[in-house]
């Protein structure tokens, strides 16, 4: 098991810092109650110096998401804006969950390893999900948020 220590030292290491966050403490809970409950921190939000200086007062907030025992971590940056590039950013919808092509969806893109680990290459494989979970979604669901 790695020390808190350990993991401090690979941030350094890496020119990666914590972001920190604002509002709910936690970021995963095992959804019990009582003493029982358990609620950490375990997600975070790391920049390098780099992107540090572009953007220099982040704020980075919690909020809930159904179907996960995590929480939704969002960036904002010092112009308020979240941090976007171009379209609509990719959401997996709720109401795909139960469904068994998600399933399918994720496991035809994701097939195989991720040969160079890079953050481009990790991206490139959740615009695919993307596109054919938004292919998929127009024959099976119809323009079900449009018709809301």
């Amino acid at each position: 098991m790695r020390t808190n220590g350990e993991f401090k030292k690979v941030l350094n290491n890496c020119d990666l810092r914590d972001l920190g966050y604002c509002r709910i403490p936690y970021t995963w809970c095992n959804k019990r109650e009582g003493l029982s409950s358990i609620s950490e921190r375990i997600d975070r939000f790391l920049a390098n110096s780099q992107w540090c200086q572009l953007f220099p007062f982040p704020t980075v907030t919690h909020r809930s998401v159904a179907y996960s025992d995590h929480i939704l971590l969002c960036v904002e940056t010092d112009d308020g804006c979240e941090i976007r590039q171009g379209r609509k950013p990719f959401r997996l919808k709720p109401m795909w969950v139960g469904e068994e092509r998600c399933k399918q969806v994720i496991e035809e893109v994701w097939r195989g390893d991720l040969s160079d680990g890079t953050i481009e290459e990790v991206m490139r494989k959740i615009e695919g999900c993307n596109m054919k979970f938004n292919s998929w979604n127009k024959k099976k669901f119809g323009l079900v948020y449009k018709n809301l």
